[in-house]
């Protein structure tokens, strides 16, 4: 656990230094972003975020600094690159999964003439048990 924890350390050196246990970093590589408010003229930065066990928003001040947020913006945009990779792959492949249906169910009425018929994704020939 010590590893894990510091190279989490190493991986995120800005979020660590905001005082994040690993469960928080492990929940802002899911979701969270970086909020601007307005507070008596000022602008101030703050990382919200929520954790999966109990669904509470939790927020964490990053100061007036718009350099210092950007800098914690594209640090949470590295560590959520995997997970927004994976739910676009997710999509690309419900869009090709009904793609494929789609082609299927619109071949398979010229190839019943011909003998054949889909199995799945497979052509087969149809047998005639005699």
């Amino acid at each position: 656990m010590q590893t894990e924890s510091i190279s989490r350390m190493e991986e995120t050196p800005l979020l660590s230094r905001l005082g994040l246990s690993v469960e928080e970093i492990a929940a802002l590589r899911r979701q969270g972003f970086v909020s601007r408010d307005q507070r008596r003229g000022r602008t101030l930065f703050k990382l919200r975020f929520r954790m999966p066990s109990d669904g509470r928003q939790y927020v964490r001040y990053l100061g007036g600094d718009p350099a210092a947020a950007e800098a914690v913006r594209q640090e949470l945009a590295q560590i959520q690159r995997v997970r927004r990779l994976d739910l676009e792959l997710g999509k690309l492949r419900r869009k090709i999964a009904k793609g494929l249906r789609r082609t299927c169910k619109s071949a398979a009425p010229q190839f019943k003439p011909l003998g054949y018929h889909f199995h799945g994704r497979t052509i087969r020939q149809v047998h005639v048990v005699e």
